[in-house]
């Protein structure tokens, strides 16, 4: 049950392995486990505070662009009318 958080992941596997404890985790709420649950979740949080720098930055970059986005084209659906 205690996995280990290795420091030699790269950007791309800590990332699978942040899906991986979501996932996880809400197999194990989903069956009751509320230890086991709160373990995934532990480890969850675990990986997401050791994303690097670069990864973070993307992660916004990618956050805010959609934001930009999205403001654009709603932007653009108003003046059309819409």
């Amino acid at each position: 049950m205690a996995a280990v958080l290795r420091s030699d992941l790269t950007d791309d596997e800590l990332e699978a392995h942040i899906v991986d404890c979501g996932r996880l985790f809400l197999k194990a709420h989903g069956e009751g486990d509320m230890a086991l649950a709160r373990h995934w979740l532990a480890e969850e949080v675990k990986a997401v505070k050791s994303r690097s720098p670069a990864a973070v930055a993307r992660l916004e970059d990618d956050y805010f662009s959609y934001d930009a986005e999205k403001a654009r084209m709603d932007a653009q659906r108003r003046a059309a009318g819409g």
